[in-house]
């Protein structure tokens, strides 16, 4: 790794969620610590509005698929030019256009970039050939989704490493944003603690488990508050 300071982000993805949010706050958090950055993400994307809006340093490049030739191209001269110390990947397009790029510029012009894909999820089996060959190390958020990749025994288990999200505590005091006035009515009509979670519907954003957790503390505050007799009469009535 050499003695830059500058660190690149990219993101193919042209909508904004979760993932480009902690890439927007990752970017936010180096920078108060003294790195350059750089985000490289499409045009027109909700990424690139929210990062011209935080006065974030960005570069559009168009990342249309995962051999797209211009973006390569953008990107080693970017690496050949800039010389980061490392690229964090976001997204699935440019994570393999960079680490072609970064080999590429490795090989050509001997800048060794250190390249790290962020994975939030996983699916099917996972093949061994990226993991372990196209990039520094792979993060993901947590040590489930670190074994969900370890499945392949083929995989280097030091090439998976676990990098919890933050959350910018100090970000969210300062937000005086109201809740919508559908939710502010639904929560001054049921008072008491609140248990939520947001995110996209799909199966490992864990709503399913979620529900049925509830479901399960629902049962146990209803026993909780029935007289031993009246649990033995649910209990068989669950149990049939």
């Amino acid at each position: 790794m050499n003695k830059s300071k500058l660190i690149v982000f990219t993101e193919s993805s042209i909508n904004i969620g979760g993932q480009e949010m902690q890439a927007l706050q990752q970017i936010r958090l180096l920078s108060q610590a003294g790195f350059q950055t750089l985000l490289l993400c499409k045009p027109r994307s909700a990424i690139a509005k929210r990062a011209r809006d935080d006065g974030i340093v960005f570069q559009e490049i168009r990342f249309r698929n995962a051999f797209h030739l211009p973006s390569f191209r953008k990107v080693i001269r970017i690496i050949r030019d800039k010389k980061p110390s490392a690229l964090i990947c976001h997204g699935s397009h440019d994570a393999l256009i960079c680490a072609l790029a970064a080999k590429w510029a490795a090989f050509f012009y001997s800048q060794h970039t250190a390249i790290f894909r962020i994975k939030t999820f996983q699916h099917g089996y996972p093949l061994s050939f990226s993991y372990n060959h196209l990039f520094t190390a792979t993060l993901t958020p947590s040590t489930y989704l670190r074994s969900k990749f370890l499945t392949n025994p083929a995989i280097d288990s030091m090439k998976i490493k676990v990098l919890y999200p933050g959350i910018d505590f100090s970000r969210l005091a300062k937000n005086d944003d109201s809740l919508p006035m559908h939710l502010q009515e639904w929560l001054a009509g049921h008072p008491g603690s609140i248990i939520a979670h947001a995110a996209i519907l799909r199966g490992e954003k864990g709503h399913s488990i979620l529900l049925q957790a509830l479901f399960e503390v629902k049962k146990l505050i209803l026993l909780h508050g029935m007289s031993w007799q009246e649990r033995a009469k649910r209990n068989h009535y669950w149990s049939a």
